[in-house]
């Protein structure tokens, strides 16, 4: 349920290694853009093979417009993906 840009509800969230490298997500967070806070967040989620994914399902109350950020490190390199809703 999306209400002014506040949604509410289940989520659910996936992130894809279309790579043929390993990928260590060492980070995964939610940002609420009307509170400017983290609502979620999950460290050291694994590595994935190329080809694998890593997804997880959030219940949300009333998060505004919610950031999605994944840092991961491939080849000793972090970076950083973000999403928003």
């Amino acid at each position: 349920l999306n209400n002014n840009g506040f949604i509410t509800g289940t989520v659910y969230i996936e992130f894809y290694n279309g790579s043929d490298k390993d990928v260590t997500i060492t980070r995964f967070y939610v940002y609420d853009s009307f509170s400017n806070q983290t609502v979620y967040e999950e460290k050291d989620c694994g590595t994935l093979m190329g080809g694998h994914d890593w997804s997880t399902a959030l219940i949300f109350k009333m998060v505004y417009k919610p950031l999605y950020i994944w840092e991961y490190e491939c080849d000793g390199k972090s970076y950083t993906l973000t999403k928003a809703e």
